[in-house]
């Protein structure tokens, strides 16, 4: 089926608090079918959480652009959300969305390690 997409939560307990996770991702049928068309989305956030930066990022020959949609004033806030969006649309070669709605970006890297975990978990084709 073409464009397939699901939906997956998860919670990352951090030291400082429980982030929400939500990703819209290629099905499994369409990352082995090869099509780079259909991006992967993520919402990364504490409950009830206001939407501080959202950025884009697209795979561009080697390398990956990408763009501010929602800029905030907190450079640690935009920076790891770039730093999200770049790695999910370079490791994964597929446009990439993510939104930052967390008051505090000092675990950043616990979440983005768990977010990459999150996508490799759920577009892997199921080995046979």
């Amino acid at each position: 089926m073409a464009g397939a997409t699901k939906t997956v939560y998860e919670t990352i307990e951090t030291p400082l608090e429980c982030v929400d996770v939500v990703a819209t991702l290629p099905a499994p049928a369409e990352v082995s079918s090869g099509t780079k068309k259909l991006p992967i989305s993520l919402v990364v956030g504490a409950s009830k959480s206001p939407l501080l930066c959202y950025h884009y990022a697209v795979p561009y020959k080697q390398d990956v652009v990408g763009s501010v949609l929602v800029d905030s004033a907190d450079d640690a806030v935009r920076d790891v959300t770039r730093q999200l969006a770049t790695l999910v649309a370079k490791k994964f070669g597929v446009p990439c969305y993510v939104g930052w709605g967390c008051a505090s970006a000092s675990d950043q890297l616990l979440v983005i390690s768990k977010c990459i975990q999150l996508i490799k978990l759920h577009t892997d084709s199921p080995s046979s």
